[in-house]
C-alpha cells in the first residue's frame, strides 16, 4: 500500500512499525516538502483505486485511532 500511495501521490512513502510504545503502532511516513505532501494527499483523495484499497483495510485499524503529525528535519 505504501508503494501504491507513493506511486499515485508522487512522493516516497515508507511503512514502519514501532519497536516500543503502544503495541501494534504503525507509521506511514511521506517524504517531501509541505507542499509536496499536501499535493500528494489531494491526489490520493481523488484516486478511486486508492479509496477502494483503503476500504479493504477497514478491519485492520481501530476507527479514530490515527493522527497526522508533520515532522521537519533541522539543517
Amino acid at each position: 500500500m505504501a508503494q501504491f500511495a507513493g506511486d499515485v501521490g508522487g512522493i516516497p512513502v515508507m511503512f514502519t512499525i514501532d519497536n516500543f510504545g503502544a503495541f501494534g503502532r504503525v507509521n506511514w511516513i511521506a517524504l517531501g516538502s509541505e507542499e509536496d505532501v499536501d499535493n500528494s494527499l489531494d491526489v490520493l483523495g481523488t484516486s478511486a483505486d486508492y479509496v477502494q484499497r483503503l476500504g479493504q483495510t477497514a478491519d485492520l485499524f481501530i476507527p479514530g485511532s490515527g493522527n497526522r503529525m508533520p515532522a521537519y528535519r533541522a539543517a
